[in-house]
């Protein structure tokens, strides 16, 4: 049974599913940097950002917990390549990994994070303006970055839900 929820988050969106999980499930939802607290091979639900594809912080909580289930969250909406991606370079089991939308807030990004999302920016808007705003996926992503977004809700949660009960 799991025990706990550990959750890496970088701009707040990956804490807001823990503690929705958490309060859905009855239980403790614990920052990473105080996982140390928790004992070794504790049955837990893993959470955490994406960043480049990886899981971040995921490598360092497989050592150390019984993982029955691992969330990436990532700015992107759900979607079959995004999931494909994401799984191919992570070490999980198929059956109990799931993506969540989470969302994107610049103000909340510090350092080199910040930095990267606004070359991303540039880069996606200077594509829009080659092929005249004809790539919806890219204008989701450019209007995201300048406008923000949150994409948090348990309705999003339902299939990890699902899986656990």
């Amino acid at each position: 049974m799991t025990k706990y929820i550990v959750y890496k988050s970088n701009s707040g969106f990956t804490k807001k599913y823990a503690e929705l999980l958490a309060n859905e499930l009855g239980i403790s939802a614990i920052n990473y940097s105080d996982m140390e607290e928790i004992e070794k091979d504790s049955d837990i639900i893993f959470m955490g950002w994406i960043m480049a594809s990886k899981i971040q912080g995921l490598s360092k909580a497989q050592k150390k917990f019984n993982i029955n289930a691992i969330c990436s969250v990532g700015m992107a909406p759900p979607s079959e390549k995004i999931t494909n991606e994401i799984f191919a370079n992570n070490n999980v089991e198929e059956n109990k990994f799931f993506y969540l939308q989470g969302g994107f807030d610049m103000q909340k990004l510090k350092g080199i994070y910040k930095i990267l999302m606004q070359i991303m920016e540039k880069v996606i808007r200077k594509k829009l303006s080659k092929n005249k705003g004809e790539d919806e996926e890219l204008s989701y992503m450019l209007d995201m970055l300048e406008n923000g977004m949150d994409c948090v809700s348990i309705e999003n949660l339902k299939p990890l839900l699902d899986s656990l009960r």
